[in-house]
């Protein structure tokens, strides 16, 4: 996680106002851990966040 973690250290020091995390399954966890790491690094930024559910439909 240390490897996403130091990307969106060098996007939000790049002036990027908006970074968008997607997570699925287990790494959502890992995901919501990263947010929070970033917001207590960047305290000035906002986390929000959003759920929805897809449905996959599979060719056999």
């Amino acid at each position: 996680m240390n490897a996403q973690l130091e990307r969106c250290n060098k996007l939000i020091n790049n002036d990027e106002n908006e970074i968008i995390i997607y997570c699925l399954g287990a790494a959502i966890q890992r995901g919501i851990l990263l947010a929070l790491q970033l917001q207590e690094r960047h305290i000035a930024f906002n986390i929000y966040t959003n759920t929805l559910s897809t449905e996959l439909i599979g060719n056999y």
